[in-house]
């Protein structure tokens, strides 16, 4: 658990800062395209997708269906700052498939979209002009036979708050901007939400003068993994705003050390500085799970000092 400033800069998926626009654009549904030259065949299947994991299960689907086919060659780009991305080449000399998959997804200025380029071979070798033609063309039909539509960016936060509370609550989480995304029902009320960001500002301001709310937070969940001289895991990342971190989650006192935040330290539940076998001070290597998944970008891995451990006395805390 850590400040808002390191989660946005090791996992990339989700960004705070005000700088960026309140739409993006994406296409509407899937579409295709197809370029034939010198007998091979490049038919290019454009997808929206939300997530590394559709991403994913769309590439296994089509290596399925186009299972004789020689290459599936791929990329894509997502998040409304386009932050996460990757180009796949697929046995295409490096740089010949993924990368003008990948330039006309950004000639569009589109984000949460995948491109897939099958190519049938036809026996004749199209040298690198060539790859990079087909693929560039085969895609930006795929596009072209698309629409493009804009999204409002959406920002995930949680609201702490007595059961007294609620009509006041739910009154404001009515609006058009917001979504209810999950709730939970203790001590105190919790509720999960995503809203434009558009409507963020206006709208948290508003929770926080209700009598009795405890806090309204933003919200990152991932999982990173974390290593400390050898040992290895890989817990969930939950990411709050530091100064309300003891208020949106009940775990009591620190363990050891303190919950003071910098720009380069870490909280811990103790279960996992535990099996790491780390303690206060120590220096941990942090991994985003982009680091792990794609050859084609490099992201350095982050070291961050344990500035605090936490025991709550709950599993979910204590474990992540």
């Amino acid at each position: 658990m850590t400040s808002l400033q390191n989660l946005s800069y090791l996992c990339g998926l989700i960004q705070f800062c005000r700088m960026f626009d309140y739409t993006y654009h994406t296409i509407a549904g899937e579409s295709e395209g197809i370029y034939r030259e010198k007998g091979s065949k490049f038919i290019a299947l454009a997808y929206p997708v939300k997530t590394e994991e559709d991403v994913k299960q769309k590439v296994a689907e089509i290596k399925k269906k186009y299972y004789d086919a020689r290459h599936h060659c791929y990329a894509y780009i997502l998040g409304p700052n386009k932050d996460a991305y990757r180009l796949n080449d697929d046995g295409e000399p490096s740089g010949t498939a993924g990368r003008p998959i990948h330039g006309q997804l950004l000639s569009k200025d589109v984000t949460d979209t995948l491109i897939i380029v099958v190519r049938y071979f036809g026996g004749i070798k199209l040298g690198v002009g060539g790859l990079l033609n087909a693929y560039k063309t085969a895609a930006k039909d795929a596009l072209d036979n698309n629409t493009i539509v804009e999204r409002f960016v959406e920002e995930n936060y949680a609201v702490r708050f007595p059961p007294l509370g609620m009509n006041k609550v739910m009154q404001l989480l009515k609006r058009d901007t917001v979504k209810i995304t999950g709730q939970a029902y203790e001590a105190d009320c919790i509720i999960h939400f995503t809203v434009q960001k558009r409507d963020a500002d206006n709208l948290l301001e508003a929770l926080r003068k209700i009598d009795g709310v405890t806090s309204v937070t933003p919200e990152i969940d991932t999982r990173v993994m974390l290593s400390f001289r050898g040992r290895v895991l890989a817990p969930v990342l939950i990411g709050v705003d530091a100064d309300e971190f003891t208020k949106a989650y009940q775990v009591g006192e620190p363990y050891f050390g303190s919950f003071d935040l910098d720009g380069d330290s870490i909280v811990i539940g103790r279960h996992v500085a535990r099996q790491l076998g780390v303690t206060v001070g120590d220096e941990v290597t942090v991994y985003s799970p982009r680091t792990l998944a794609s050859r084609d970008e490099v992201f350095l891995p982050v070291k961050w000092r344990v500035s605090g451990i936490f025991a709550c006395g709950q599993y979910d805390y204590d474990s992540g």
